[in-house]
């Protein structure tokens, strides 16, 4: 006899046999349930935990879950917090393609993921954590506005925002695990490289540069880099210099030129854009709040 808190919602009523599509916004908690069609799960805010055939997993926003069709499932929101917002599209497999098999464009990845168990053992799901939400979130986001304005082609709009999905989770399950394989040879390369960066930043670094000091393709050292820092390299030498010129704006009394220059901004111009991308204000504001922060200490 079924468990009488399982509820099983096969869909066949809820998705439009037109459009075989659908996107649903939950809050709070649910009950333990299984639908016909395939789901994708997307926390946008909250925290809390995501029950997925008997076993929970803590979910933050950002966190992407792929549901294969009759997967048991249910979330609950974490005692301290009021609500989970979350983001469902629920749809058939035929809507992205009817020639979904092995073989075929979306067919080889879904048949990978969810006949042959490739990223996890018997569970039949993909749990992508939330370091990758805004582009998940502004797809959901596409998806929902095709389907509630219907402009014309809407349905081939969302069919490859959906494949998109897919492809996107699927090489961020290709990162995750190239994450894992970093040797402790490169590790230590690439603490070195930070060091170096920290010390030098005043100077015109360059990824060729930093990369033939050891031997590797520029776009190699590229992608360890960013695999281990969670950005790239430009990215990470201007995150240094800002940091350091965030520190003098405190403690110094230099011209913002002086700064930009220590910092290897031989360009004011080019520092000022920098520093209010990064911060969000310009420097002169940085250093005033500073000091006013510092005044009521």
């Amino acid at each position: 006899m079924m468990n009488k808190n399982k509820h099983f919602m096969w869909g066949k009523d809820a998705i439009s046999e037109i459009e075989r599509v659908l996107v649903v916004n939950s809050q709070y908690n649910t009950t333990l349930h299984a639908h016909s069609f395939i789901e994708l799960v997307y926390f946008e805010q909250g925290v809390g935990t995501h029950t997925i055939n008997g076993k929970a997993y803590e979910v933050q926003p950002g966190d992407l879950f792929i549901l294969d069709a009759n997967t048991q499932h249910e979330y609950a929101v974490a005692k301290l917090n009021k609500a989970l917002q979350v983001k469902n599209v629920i749809f058939y497999a035929d809507f992205l393609d009817k020639k979904s098999r092995p073989g075929h464009f979306l067919g080889d990845y879904y048949f990978s993921i969810f006949h042959k168990n490739y990223f996890t053992d018997n569970n039949h799901f993909i749990h992508i954590r939330g370091d990758y939400n805004k582009d998940y979130l502004s797809l959901f986001r596409l998806i929902e506005n095709e389907l509630q304005m219907k402009n014309s082609n809407y349905l081939d709009v969302i069919r490859y925002s959906l494949k998109t999905i897919f492809l996107k989770a699927y090489r961020d399950e290709q990162q995750k695990s190239f994450e894992s394989t970093l040797s402790l040879y490169n590790v230590s390369i690439l603490n070195s490289t930070i060091a170096y960066i920290k010390e030098h930043c005043d100077q015109s670094l360059t990824i060729k540069q930093l990369a033939n000091n050891f031997n590797f393709s520029p776009n190699y050292f590229n992608l360890i880099f960013k695999t281990y820092t969670g950005m790239t390299l430009k990215s990470y030498i201007q995150k240094i210099r800002i940091e350091k010129a965030c520190t003098l704006l405190q403690t110094t009394d230099d011209s913002l030129e002086t700064i930009s220059d220590t910092v290897g901004y031989s360009q004011y111009k080019s520092f000022f854009y920098v520093f209010k991308t990064v911060t969000g204000v310009s420097p002169n504001t940085y250093r005033k709040q500073a000091k006013k922060n510092l005044a009521k200490k």
